[in-house]
């Protein structure tokens, strides 16, 4: 199944083109507590960007959560996991960034990134979507945009805060 959690409404604090915060503080109360609370004890979380990677690898291994894998979409190739969590990175930051790594319309190599991060999952994906600034921001019809024309077609995008809920986390776990 795919699911596409909407930061939309979150505060986004994106400090450089290659991390943003805000999405990093879900995923990591998000992981936590699925591994907590669920039967999925297996559980990769990928992004294009290795500065967000390092946040999240550093966060769980300081929180000993040996069974929580995270890397770049290059990292993770040839490796699965029962719940892959997508983390796009992108949102509103200090500068407009062009978004290399992950719109085909400016790097037509990006869709191979998404193909590679999509199949990771083998019950489970979730993709970590800004919609309100990828609909402003990507060109029409890149592989971000058809994932949430999809997602708001299959009624399956939820808020943050939705999705926090439904795992019981907050964002101090």
């Amino acid at each position: 199944s795919v699911v596409v959690i909407d930061t939309s409404d979150m505060e986004i604090v994106r400090e450089s083109k290659n991390s943003n915060s805000s999405h990093a503080n879900l995923v990591c109360a998000l992981a936590s507590s699925y591994k907590k609370r669920s039967h999925i004890k297996h559980i990769g979380i990928t992004t294009p960007y290795k500065e967000q990677a390092s946040i999240f690898f550093f966060f769980f291994k300081i929180n000993r959560h040996s069974s929580i894998a995270a890397a770049t979409v290059h990292s993770f190739q040839g490796s699965e996991r029962s719940l892959m969590i997508y983390d796009t990175v992108e949102g509103v930051g200090p500068h407009d960034y062009r978004h290399f790594l992950t719109d085909e319309s400016i790097n037509p190599r990006a869709i191979n990134l998404h193909n590679v991060a999509a199949s990771r999952a083998k019950a489970k994906l979730i993709f970590i979507i800004n919609s309100r600034y990828v609909r402003a921001s990507f060109s029409t019809g890149c592989f971000l945009q058809r994932v949430l024309d999809r997602a708001e077609n299959e009624k399956c995008i939820i808020s943050a805060s939705e999705a926090l809920s439904a795992v019981g986390a907050t964002l101090d776990d």
